[in-house]
């Protein structure tokens, strides 16, 4: 009798123990030490984040840079060149249930898309300005 019920206990626990779904979480990973890291507007610490953000299931966005709704960003230019810049910096991330999603942060990439869009940025004024030139000059030519 002892037998049978060890062996039902046994198979009691065995099956709670699988039923429980695994960790839901974001495991996030930086190029750089020292950054801020933040998961959907929430500030988590600086990286290297050693620990697994537990989250619910679903999106989530992990960000170098705070949410842009929050009061003390009011005095940051809404130019398109710094909404771009913080496009960048984010990364919407699709967590399901039981699964931990690695994300890596690439601060110093940022860096570089910045320089190479301040670049593209620089070289279509100067296209802009030369066909404005040229208009006006042809306009001029041809009165």
């Amino acid at each position: 009798m002892k037998k049978h019920i060890g062996v039902f206990v046994c198979l009691i626990v065995f099956v709670f123990a699988n039923d429980r779904p695994g960790q839901t979480g974001i495991s996030i990973h930086c190029d750089t030490p020292n950054i801020l890291i933040y998961v959907d507007g929430d500030e988590i610490g600086r990286s290297p984040v050693k620990d697994v953000v537990a989250v619910i299931p679903g999106w989530h966005r992990v960000s170098v840079f705070p949410d842009l709704t929050e009061p003390m960003l009011e005095d940051v230019p809404s130019t398109r060149k710094m909404q771009d810049l913080f496009r960048m910096g984010q990364q919407d991330v699709l967590v399901e249930e039981g699964k931990i999603v690695r994300v890596t942060v690439g601060y110093r990439l940022i860096e570089g898309e910045v320089n190479e869009y301040q670049k593209r940025i620089s070289s279509s004024r100067w296209i802009g300005f030369s066909m404005v030139i040229f208009v006006v000059f042809f306009l001029t030519w041809i009165a």
